[in-house]
């Protein structure tokens, strides 16, 4: 250790080499940044170069090829897309209340097995329109759309079924991995003991008193079921009337009773519920 200096030998030979050699490691320094500045100009150079022969072009092809469709969704929507409603003929039958009155009926079926059909419709006879009406057919369902008790200005004979609006709603897995085992579990409603009493078969009833019990064997209770009453002279539909149960607990069995002034002979009554399971606010 030098005493003056306070370093090494060692120190000291590393200082007085790197003093000689000063101007040495300045061009070397220089030249390694030289190296470096003309490697990066070079690949910029190259990539400039490559993109304006191939890269451009590819870019070209890469953006019309995004705007190709190879996916063919019309397709893919149509085969996944719901069936429409399939509607019956259209009937004109006895209101059952006020003369001159009508209820005009046309069967329908939702052949869907995971779609529910929100429908807006009415019908239409020349200058005669019924108003609007809503109706929710269940996947599979065969049911009735109708207006009941309308008021014809003039005669109506061949009304057609008018549907303004198909709103359709997908089943989810999830909720019901098995559409047809999930509606037989809610709308297991056992109707028994059903009659039918003409009209002076009891004193002081002039009307037909249709007459059933309705059994609720779900596991839930309804805040209100609506039903069809469907009034049959054998096998012709001569009628139709509704009921309502409200609430109807779980286990509970009703006692229905419907009266209808319909003139035609009626000889057996048929119940359907109109019960949308799938709406959360019908359960209590």
């Amino acid at each position: 250790m030098n005493p003056i200096t306070g370093m090494s030998g060692r120190e000291v030979a590393v200082n007085h080499w790197v003093a000689a050699h000063r101007l040495l490691l300045r061009k070397v320094l220089l030249g390694f940044l030289i190296v470096i500045d003309v490697a990066l100009v070079g690949y910029a150079l190259y990539g400039w170069g490559t993109y304006a022969v191939y890269g451009y072009w590819k870019e070209r092809a890469m953006l019309r090829d995004m705007a190709t469709q190879h996916v063919p969704y019309q397709r893919y929507r149509e085969r996944t897309a719901p069936a429409a409603v399939e509607t019956g003929d259209v009937l004109v039958l006895d209101s059952g209340t006020k003369a001159g009155w009508d209820d005009i009926l046309a069967s329908a079926q939702n052949p869907n097995e995971r779609w529910l059909a929100n429908v807006t419709y009415h019908f239409e006879d020349g200058a005669e329109k019924t108003g609007s009406e809503t109706a929710t057919i269940l996947p599979g369902e065969s049911t009735y759309l109708g207006v009941l008790g309308f008021a014809a200005s003039t005669t109506i004979s061949s009304p057609a079924l008018v549907i303004d609006d198909t709103a359709w709603q997908r089943v989810p897995t999830y909720r019901a991995p098995d559409v047809a085992e999930y509606l037989a579990a809610r709308l297991d409603f056992e109707v028994a003991s059903t009659t039918v009493t003409r009209p002076g078969a009891v004193k002081g009833v002039e009307s037909y008193q249709v007459a059933f019990d309705v059994t609720n064997n779900t596991i839930h209770s309804y805040w209100s079921v609506p039903f069809w009453v469907l009034l049959y002279s054998g096998n012709t539909l001569v009628g139709a009337e509704q009921a309502t149960v409200a609430p109807f607990e779980r286990g509970e069995t009703a006692h229905v009773d419907v009266r209808s002034l319909v003139r035609r002979t009626v000889t057996r009554a048929e119940v359907m519920p109109r019960l949308n399971v799938f709406d959360e606010g019908v359960y209590k």
